[in-house]
């Protein structure tokens, strides 16, 4: 890990000189050619998740770049030179935080230390919102995005620091994200209408990774992750066989894939449950730490939990 943060960071450092002397270069050729035309600010942000709820609130105002496209686990994603590069042109770079983005966490720490204008979704939400793992003390579970009721309080800070960059747009950062604020709002409580039409017995959650705790804890479903909070560390047979006890036990009929994480460990699940005379059917495909391509469902956050929602009610209920 040392070497890959040492390696990291050695790559920043070099695009961000290469940045220094192109900006030079760019600020030259400005003003021997007497140019008129401001270009509009640029924010880079780390996943899907983040870019379309910066997009809610920003508009057309900055130039919006997500480092993950959709479909990539954040977990164990390595920042290419590309990124770094991006990163270090950036105006303002907008994370998640919580160490979600593990090997790129500390390369964001050490940048907000040295005064970088970076800052974290996490840090615009009070930490009693945030869930603490039994298996991980002093630790906080990072898929704050789960639970609406919490990922709309990080939406004023968004504002605020995109004012901060283009201060003739405040006015319009700060009625977008209360514009935003009140339909996530409102898919809070469709979604809790939704939630409560599964019978109370039949209210488990079983997927690939622990990333619906926040869900589970506002809409009242249980939750069952067969890795823990990140996909860094692989699922044991001990894990596996901890869930197939659980199915049998309860006797539970479904299970579901997340489109982030291998099948692998809930195919062995599903195939361990099946030798033991136990029917366990696939609920269907969640999204748990990205939207989905553009143009399919769940493309949007709102969209993204949405698709969710109604998935786990049709194999639940």
């Amino acid at each position: 890990m040392k070497i890959v943060l040492l390696f990291t960071v050695f790559i920043f450092n070099s695009c961000f000189k290469v940045d220094t002397v192109d900006r030079k270069t760019e600020e030259r050729t400005y003003k021997k050619e007497e140019k008129s035309v401001v270009s509009k600010p640029k924010v880079v942000v780390t996943t899907s998740i983040i870019y379309d709820t910066v997009l809610n609130i920003a508009g057309g105002a900055v130039e919006l770049t997500a480092i993950m496209p959709p479909g990539v686990d954040p977990h164990i994603y390595t920042p290419t030179k590309s990124d770094l590069l991006s990163i270090a042109r950036a105006d303002l770079v907008i994370y998640n935080g919580l160490y979600l983005e593990g090997k790129m966490s500390e390369v964001f720490l050490k940048l907000e230390e040295r005064g970088r204008n970076v800052v974290s979704i996490a840090s615009f939400i009070d930490k009693s919102n945030f869930i603490e793992p039994k298996n991980f003390p002093g630790q906080y579970d990072p898929h704050i995005w789960m639970d609406p009721n919490i990922w709309l309080l990080s939406f004023e800070g968004i504002a605020n620091k995109l004012g901060e960059l283009v201060e003739s747009k405040r006015a319009f950062f700060i009625e977008s994200a209360n514009n935003y604020r009140r339909k996530v709002e409102a898919l809070s409580e469709e979604v809790e209408k939704k939630i409560s039409t599964i019978p109370e017995k039949q209210r488990v959650l079983i997927t690939s990774h622990d990333a619906f705790e926040y869900y589970g804890r506002r809409f009242g479903i249980e939750t069952i992750g067969i890795q823990g909070i990140s996909t860094v560390t692989e699922a044991g047979v001990g894990d596996i066989k901890r869930i197939v006890n659980i199915i049998i036990e309860r006797n539970l009929k479904a299970i579901f894939f997340e489109t982030t994480v291998p099948k692998r460990y809930v195919v062995s699940v599903i195939e361990r449950v099946g030798a033991m005379g136990h029917s366990l059917k696939i609920g269907g495909e969640l999204l748990s730490d990205s939207l989905a391509p553009k143009g399919k469902q769940g493309d949007t956050y709102i969209g993204m939990i949405r698709y969710n929602t109604d998935t786990i009610v049709n194999a639940l209920k």
